[in-house]
C-alpha cells in the first residue's frame, strides 16, 4: 500500500500542475489578445498616420529646407559616425569593482532580552517570554539550561514554553539547585536571552488527576451524544456518521479495553503487564493546567457548575475570546436536559440554528480544546527533553496518544457534521425592470456545506510536532503509540458504518484504513422566508422602498437604484438557538447564519427616465431621445425598441445599457394631433417586458405680426408657417384680428400663407389665427400693440434724466422630489432711482432709442434664504442668510455685479424695457461636519426684465405678472422671451424648468426734467 507521504506530494503535484495549465492559457489567451491588437488595430493605425501625416510632413520640410541636399548630407554622415563610435569603443571592465558601490560589513543585531511569566514554575508548566516578536513560519529553537525545550509561537508572536521535567536518576524529577537560563535561537545564532533565569520548583504530586480527566472527558462525550440526537437528521447517513463518532469517543474514553477508563484500571492490554501507575501522569496533567481545562470544557457542555456560576476560561497562550460565544452567568435553576432548542419554522430556520451550533461547538473546540492538545503533546514528550526513553514511562505514553486522538475526534471531526459556511446567498428573480407601485418580492435562496476533514497519522504528528517546535525529536515508542491508538479510533468508526451498509450501502467507504475522510455534506437550497434571518437595503430609498417585514421592496418614483440583502448581522433577532440549550452558558453572539456576511444586490429600473431633447420647439425639429439604464450585474445586453410617435419606423437597439441616445427628426406639426394632446408620444420599450417609458415632443407652426407695435394708424402684416404632411389634407385656417373687426377663413392654409389688417385707434390687441382638421383645433396669437398718434415723437425721447420705481414680493419654500435637499426664501423689493442718460442712438439724422441708467437704486431691499441639504435622514450642510442693508454699488467698466436700475425707451417700435438686478449686504451662517462659520456679505436678489408698449409720453407704469425663467432659459436664445424674472438655482432644482410660475411686478416712471 502507498505511504501516506507519497499519496499528499502525489496530490501536491496533480493540484500544481493544474494551476500551471491554467495559468499557461490564461497568458497565451492575453498574448493572442494583443498580437491580434497589434496586428489589426495597431499596425494599421501607425501606417495610416505615417501616410497621412508623418511622411507628408517630412516632405513638406524638406522641401521648405534651403540648401536642402547639404543639410541631408551632413545628417547623415553624423549619424554614420555616431553609431560607429557606439560600435567600436572599447567596453569597461566588467570585473572592475565601482567605488561608490563598495559597503562595510553589517554589524550583527544585539540580543533581545527575554521577560518570562511566570518567573517560577514546576516542571510541565507553562511559561510564556516576552521581548521577541516572531513571525508566522519563522524558525527557531528553545533551551532552558542549555537543554533543548519544547516551544510554541502564540499568535500575537510571543513564545510559549514549557517547563522541562529534569528527571533524576529516580523516576520524579529533581529541580535543578540554579535559575535556569532561556534562549532563543534559529540556525545557531542568538536571537533572544533571559536577563533573570527560570526558577524550577518542586513537581506538586496530584493523585486522582488523570481518573478526573477521564471522567470530564466521559461528561464531554454524553453532552455531545445528547446535542448530535436532539439535531434533524438531513438522512440515514447523517445519522450513522453521529453513531460513529459517538462510538469512536465512548471507545477512546470509558467504553472497550483501549479505552482510557481501562488504562486506569490496570485491564487493558496495551499496558502488556505493567502496572498503571499514573503518579508522573498526574502531577503533569494538573501541572500544565489540562486537568482544569478539560473540566471547565465538560462544565460548558454539561450541567454547569454546581454554583451555577460563570466558567472560567483557563490561559490558551493568549488568545483572544471567541466572537460568537459568550459564557456568562447562568440564571437557576438551569438544565440542558432537553437539548438544544431553535425557535421558528421551516428549513431555513433549522439551517440557520444548525450552523449556529456549528460556530458554538467551534469556538468551545478551539478554547479548550487546542490548548489541551497543545498540553497534551508537551507532557506527551516532556521525559524527551532529557533524553530519557519513553519506553520506560509506558502508562504516561499510552494515556497521552489517548488523549492525543480524543482531542483530535472531538476539535475536527465533530464540528465537521454539522453546516459551517455558506457556499450560496443570492436573491433571484429579481425584475429588472418594474413599474410605478409594483413590489418586488425579495426571493433570497442559500446553501450550505460542512468543512470535512481527511486526517491522517501524519496530521496527527504533525499538529503535536508544531506544539513543542523544531528542537525535540520523537521517539519511535511515541509515534508506534499514536499509530495504534489512531488505528483504533478508525477501526470503531469503520465498524459502525459497516454494520449499516445493508441499510445505508457504502456507507463504510467514508472512511478509508488509515485515512479520516468525512464525506462532504450540502444543505440546501432552501428559501429563507423570515426578514429574522435577513437583512434587505436600498441604495436609494424613494425610489425603491424597503418592506423588510413583508420581505419586499416597493417601487414609489421613477429611476434607478440597486437593492442589498444580507444575513441578519448578531442581535436577538437573528438569534435562532436558544441561549443556555445547547450547554452550559452557550449564548449565540454572531448573525443568522453564523459569523459570515455574504451579500448579493440587484439593480432595478422604475419606470425608465425618457426624455425628449428638447422637448418643444418650431418644426422641423431634431430631438435627442434620450433615457439611462444602468448595465445588468451579469452584463447581459438588455435590447429595446423606440417608437418615435409621428408614424415612421420604429428602431431597435440591441442594447440600451450601451446606447443611451437617439436623435430623431420631427418634420411637421404636432398640434393638430387631438388624441394626444397636441403632441408626439415617442416610446421606449424594453424588449420581453411590459416596461415602457414615454416622452413628449411639442413640434410648433408660426404666426407672426410685422410690425409688433407702433402708432394709429398702424399697417400689421401678419404670416404663418405650417409644416404638414404631404399625404395629408390641408388645414383651413380663422384669422380674428382681435379688434372687433370681421374674421377671415381659409380654406387651405397651406396655399394662403399671409393676411394684412389696418389698426385704427390705440391700444393692444391679440390678434389669433387658428388652424382646423377634422375635430381637431390649435390657435396661436401675435400681439400688437398700438399708440395714439403722436405718442411716440421726438418728446418721447428729449428727457435727459427719468425717474422710477420697481416693487415686487417672492417667497419659495421647496424640497427637492428627492429629499436631497430644503430651500427657503423671502424677498420683498421696494426700489426707485434717478436714472440719467446712458445711451442716445439715431437712424436716418432721427433719434430712435435712448437707455437711462443708476448704479444704486435706494429704497428697501429684505431677503431671507435658508438652504439645508441631506443625506438620506441625516444633514450635512446648512446656509442662512438674513439681508437688509444696503445696496452694492455696480461699478460698469469693472464688473457686471452689483446694482442697477435701467429704462430703454424704443420711439420707432414704441416700446420700453426695464430691468432691475441688486445684491443686498447681511450676515449668515454656514454648518457642515467642520463645524459653524459665521459670514457676512452681498446676495443676490430675484432680477426682473419687463417689455411693454408705451402709451403716454409723460408716464409709464403698471404691473404684470412675469414668468419665473432659469439662469439657461435666460441665456438661451431659441426661447421667446421678453418679460421675465429670474429664479434661484436650488429653486430650479426642485421644481424644474417647466414647473417655477410668475411673479407680479408693479412699475412707474415719469420723466425727471
Amino acid at each position: 500500500m502507498t505511504t501516506d507521504w507519497k499519496q499528499i506530494l502525489k496530490r501536491i503535484a496533480i493540484a500544481t500542475g493544474k494551476v500551471l495549465w491554467l495559468v499557461a492559457r490564461w497568458l497565451f489567451a492575453l498574448l493572442v489578445k494583443v498580437g491580434r491588437f497589434i496586428v489589426l488595430r495597431a499596425i494599421p493605425a501607425i501606417g495610416a498616420w505615417l501616410r497621412s501625416t508623418a511622411f507628408p510632413a517630412l516632405g513638406r520640410l524638406y522641401r521648405w529646407l534651403p540648401h536642402r541636399r547639404r543639410v541631408v548630407g551632413v545628417a547623415a554622415g553624423a549619424a554614420a559616425i555616431a553609431v560607429a563610435v557606439l560600435l567600436l569603443r572599447v567596453p569597461d571592465d566588467p570585473g572592475a569593482p565601482a567605488p561608490h558601490t563598495a559597503q562595510a560589513p553589517a554589524k550583527p543585531a544585539e540580543p533581545a532580552v527575554l521577560t518570562l511569566t511566570p518567573m517560577r514554575a514546576p516542571p510541565g508548566a507553562a511559561i510564556v517570554a516576552n521581548g521577541l516578536a516572531l513571525a508566522e513560519g519563522e524558525p527557531f529553537e528553545v533551551t532552558v539550561g542549555g537543554l533543548p525545550a519544547a516551544a510554541q509561537r502564540l499568535d500575537d508572536g510571543r513564545l510559549q514554553l514549557r517547563v522541562p521535567l529534569y528527571l533524576g536518576d529516580g523516576a520524579w524529577p529533581v529541580p535543578p539547585a540554579e535559575a535556569q537560563a532561556v534562549e532563543v535561537r534559529r540556525d545557531g545564532t542568538l536571537l533572544a536571552a533571559s536577563q533573570a533565569g527560570l526558577r524550577v520548583t518542586e513537581l506538586p504530586r496530584a493523585p486522582g488527576t488523570t481518573a478526573r480527566v477521564q471522567r470530564s472527558l466521559d461528561a464531554a462525550t454524553t453532552a455531545y451524544e445528547r446535542i448530535f440526537e436532539s439535531l434533524p437528521a438531513s438522512d440515514e447517513q447523517d445519522r450513522v456518521q453521529r453513531r460513529a463518532l459517538l462510538a469512536a469517543l465512548r471507545g477512546l474514553v470509558s467504553e472497550g479495553d483501549h479505552s482510557l477508563a481501562a488504562l486506569l484500571a490496570g485491564t487493558s492490554p496495551l499496558l502488556e503487564g505493567a502496572e498503571p501507575d499514573a503518579e508522573l501522569m498526574d502531577a503533569l496533567l494538573a501541572s500544565g493546567g489540562v486537568a482544569d481545562n478539560l473540566d471547565a470544557f465538560a462544565q460548558a457542555l454539561g450541567p454547569g457548575p454546581a454554583d451555577s456560576g460563570s466558567v472560567a476560561l483557563l490561559a490558551a497562550g493568549g488568545s483572544a475570546f471567541p466572537m460568537a460565544l459568550s459564557l456568562g452567568s447562568m440564571p437557576t435553576p438551569f438544565s440542558t436536559a432537553g437539548g438544544p432548542k431553535c425557535r421558528g419554522d421551516g428549513k431555513d430556520f433549522e439551517l440557520a440554528c444548525q450552523m449556529q451550533m456549528y460556530g458554538l461547538l467551534d469556538d468551545l473546540a478551539r478554547e479548550y480544546i487546542k490548548p489541551t492538545a497543545d498540553t497534551y503533546a508537551n507532557v506527551m514528550l516532556a521525559l524527551a527533553t532529557v533524553g530519557a526513553p519513553l519506553s520506560a514511562h509506558p502508562l504516561s505514553t499510552l494515556i497521552s496518544a489517548v488523549l492525543s486522538v480524543a482531542n483530535l475526534v472531538i476539535g475536527k471531526i465533530a464540528p465537521s457534521l454539522l453546516p459551517s459556511n455558506l457556499t450560496r446567498f443570492e436573491l433571484e428573480s429579481v425584475k429588472p425592470l418594474v413599474a410605478l407601485q409594483e413590489t418586488v418580492p425579495a426571493r433570497i435562496v442559500v446553501e450550505a456545506r460542512n468543512t470535512p476533514q481527511s486526517i491522517t497519522l501524519n496530521d496527527l504528528i504533525d499538529v503535536a510536532k508544531s506544539t513543542v517546535g523544531a528542537a525535540i525529536e520523537f521517539d519511535g515508542y511515541v509515534v508506534e503509540t499514536l499509530k495504534r491508538m489512531f488505528y483504533y479510533t478508525i477501526d470503531l468508526y469503520m465498524g459502525v458504518l459497516r454494520g449499516v451498509d445493508h441499510v445505508s450501502p457504502n456507507a463504510s467507504d467514508a472512511v478509508n484504513p488509515g485515512l479520516f475522510t468525512l464525506p462532504m455534506k450540502k444543505w440546501g437550497p432552501l428559501k429563507v422566508s423570515s426578514s429574522d434571518l435577513v437583512s434587505l437595503f436600498s441604495y436609494d430609498e424613494p425610489i425603491l422602498a424597503t418592506r423588510e417585514e413583508e420581505m419586499e421592496w416597493r417601487a414609489e418614483q421613477r429611476g434607478q437604484t440597486t437593492v442589498r440583502a444580507m444575513p441578519r448581522g448578531p442581535g436577538e433577532r437573528s438569534k435562532v438557538l436558544q441561549d443556555h440549550t445547547l450547554c452550559w452558558g452557550c449564548v449565540w453572539s454572531g448573525g443568522a447564519f453564523g459569523t459570515e456576511m455574504p451579500q448579493s444586490s440587484k439593480r432595478v429600473a422604475v419606470e425608465i427616465e425618457f426624455k425628449a431633447l428638447p422637448p418643444q420647439g418650431k418644426a422641423p425639429l431634431d430631438v435627442d431621445l434620450a433615457w439611462e439604464l444602468k448595465p445588468r450585474e451579469d452584463r447581459a445586453p438588455v435590447p429595446c425598441t423606440v417608437d418615435f410617435g409621428d408614424g415612421t419606423q420604429a428602431r431597435r437597439i440591441p442594447d440600451c445599457t450601451d446606447t443611451a441616445r437617439v436623435r430623431h427628426t420631427y418634420d411637421y406639426t404636432s398640434r393638430l394631433n387631438e388624441k394626444t394632446g397636441g403632441a408626439y408620444l415617442p416610446t421606449l420599450r424594453i424588449d420581453g417586458s411590459p416596461i415602457e417609458a414615454k416622452a413628449e415632443v411639442f413640434t410648433d407652426w408660426t404666426f407672426r405680426s410685422s410690425p409688433e407695435t407702433g402708432q394709429a394708424p398702424l399697417e400689421a402684416k401678419f404670416h404663418w408657417d405650417i409644416p404638414w404632411p404631404p399625404d395629408q389634407k390641408a388645414p383651413r385656417c380663422e384669422f380674428d384680428p382681435g379688434d372687433g373687426s370681421a374674421r377671415e377663413s381659409f380654406d387651405d392654409c397651406l396655399a394662403v400663407t399671409r393676411t394684412e389688417h389696418t389698426f385704427e385707434r390705440r391700444g393692444s390687441f391679440v390678434p389669433t389665427l387658428t388652424l382646423i382638421h377634422g375635430g381637431a383645433r390649435d390657435t396661436k396669437t401675435a400681439p400688437v400693440s398700438v399708440a395714439e398718434e403722436g405718442t411716440c415723437d421726438a418728446d418721447l425721447l428729449k428727457h435727459k434724466a427719468w425717474t422710477g420705481s420697481v416693487s415686487f414680493s417672492q417667497s419659495r419654500d421647496v424640497w427637492h422630489p428627492r429629499g436631497y435637499y430644503h430651500v427657503v426664501y423671502s424677498h420683498s423689493i421696494r426700489l426707485h432711482a434717478r436714472m440719467d442718460e446712458r445711451t442716445r442712438r439715431e437712424f436716418r439724422g432721427a433719434d430712435y432709442l435712448v437707455q437711462y441708467y443708476s448704479p444704486l437704486p435706494e429704497g428697501s431691499a429684505k431677503i431671507t434664504y435658508s438652504r439645508h441639504d441631506y443625506s438620506g435622514d441625516r444633514l450635512n450642510s446648512s446656509d442662512t442668510f438674513d439681508g437688509s442693508g444696503r445696496l452694492q454699488r455696480q461699478e460698469p467698466h469693472m464688473s457686471e455685479d452689483g446694482s442697477m436700475l435701467t429704462l430703454t425707451l424704443n420711439a420707432k417700435k414704441c416700446t420700453f424695457s426695464l430691468y432691475l438686478q441688486g445684491q443686498v449686504f447681511g450676515s449668515g451662517e454656514q454648518w457642515d461636519y467642520k463645524g459653524t462659520e459665521a459670514y457676512s456679505g452681498y446676495r443676490w436678489f430675484n432680477s426682473v426684465h419687463v417689455e411693454g408698449m408705451v402709451t403716454s409720453s409723460g408716464s409709464i407704469s403698471g404691473s404684470s405678472s412675469v414668468p419665473l425663467l432659469s439662469r439657461s432659459q435666460i441665456e438661451r436664445n431659441d426661447i421667446e422671451k421678453t418679460s421675465w424674472a429670474s429664479e434661484l438655482d436650488g429653486v430650479v432644482g426642485a421644481l424644474g424648468e417647466n414647473g417655477l410660475g410668475s411673479m407680479a411686478v408693479s412699475w412707474q416712471f415719469a420723466p425727471a426734467d
